[in-house]
């Protein structure tokens, strides 16, 4: 289930960004730099606008698509979710709350889902590197809005 990303370190806010630049470079596709893609993205004071729309469109430029979900929302088993996804090839981008497990309202960040074996989520978290996070800290942390949540990129 594991998947083997490059690690482009965040410049700036561009989280997102960043790793959007690793499903690329997994995917073989060009690399454009963090600032290029978050040009794509309507900004925020902390970084870009995250949201299933925002992404939809900007993943079109690289022919590829996502399927949003967010735990809180909805009723879904994240676990057959993200087998699923890494089953077709996919990768699994997550929107939450920057500081776990204390949320700072509006402070967004993203990581990719590297691995998931049902009680941590392993990430590749394009400033820190490699972080592992408790499920239940990972979806308390992801906040009601748009931007939090699991984006399924294919």
């Amino acid at each position: 289930m594991q998947r083997d990303y490059r690690l482009f370190k965040q410049e700036k806010n561009f989280c997102v960004a960043a790793c959007l630049q690793s499903v690329l470079d997994r995917r073989k596709i060009p690399v454009l730099s963090q600032k290029e893609i978050s040009g794509f993205f309507p900004m925020r004071e902390n970084g870009v606008d995250l949201s299933p729309e925002n992404l939809k469109e900007i993943l079109k430029r690289f022919s590829l698509g996502c399927e949003y979900f967010h735990p809180r929302k909805t009723e879904i088993d994240v676990d057959v979710l993200i087998q699923e996804a890494f089953s077709r090839d996919s990768d699994i981008l997550t929107g939450y709350g920057f500081d776990l497990p204390c949320i700072q309202k509006g402070i967004g960040h993203a990581s990719l889902i590297e691995d998931f074996n049902g009680f941590f989520f392993y990430l590749l978290d394009p400033q820190r590197g490699i972080t592992t996070r408790e499920y239940y800290d990972l979806i308390r942390a992801m906040d009601f809005d748009d931007g939090c949540g699991f984006y399924i990129i294919s």
